[in-house]
């Protein structure tokens, strides 16, 4: 995967994003016959900190030597260092549902990649929430932002026509003297702001035309 990224990296010239994801245990042990350890979250974050002490190695010359629980690396020899990339070690995207998996995208990745079924509520409840507990500073959390809107675009770019369908239809059940009275009540003193200054402005501008216009004659 190291090596992977690292050529995508420099043949896009650093436009390569690489995006990482798990899965669940079904699929771990009976579809890829693979090992389950039982810590998809802290493996994952392991995984993608021993990547980055591979990429370290080739881009600075850093001695590969990474000890977690479950990846330990401490050899690399120069057949298999394909050098510093010009572009930089690629950026990564991590997939995230749950509370644990959200909060390791907080602490070691580059961006974050909500599920297309993720609800506002879930994002405002769950997902900002475990982004910003794994956060603290205010650089690390304007990039939480950035990951979040990423997210609503990415969910708008595929799903606009649901979206628009379902909007339409929760528009055309309103009834339009009811929804008049909500929005008054709502933003009854904002809207008679918008509506005197509206009028003020519209007054000094015909005055001024029709002052012109008298003028020019």
């Amino acid at each position: 995967m190291a090596m992977t990224a690292w050529d995508l990296a420099r043949q896009t010239q650093g436009r390569f994003l690489l995006g990482l994801g798990t899965q669940v245990r079904g699929h771990i042990v009976r579809r890829f016959s693979s090992y389950w350890a039982g810590k998809p979250a802290p493996q994952l974050k392991e995984y993608i900190e021993a990547m980055r002490a591979v990429w370290d190695s080739w881009q600075n010359g850093t001695p590969l030597l990474y000890e977690g629980e479950f990846y330990k690396l401490s050899l690399m020899t120069p057949f298999f260092n394909p050098g510093p990339n010009p572009y930089g070690a690629p950026k990564v995207f991590l997939a995230g549902v749950g509370v644990k998996m959200t909060e390791v995208a907080g602490e070691v990745a580059d961006g974050f990649l909500a599920h297309a079924f993720s609800t506002p509520k879930y994002l405002r409840e769950v997902t900002i929430p475990a982004l910003e507990k794994a956060i603290d500073d205010t650089e690390l959390r304007a990039k939480a932002d950035g990951w979040l809107e990423s997210a609503a675009a990415y969910v708008v770019r595929h799903y606009s026509g649901e979206i628009t369908t379902w909007i339409t239809d929760t528009v055309e059940r309103w009834d339009g003297v009811e929804t008049s009275r909500k929005i008054e009540l709502q933003v009854g003193r904002d809207l008679q702001f918008i509506r005197i200054n509206g009028t003020i402005v519209g007054a000094m501008a015909g005055t001024a035309i029709h002052a012109i216009v008298q003028l020019a004659t």
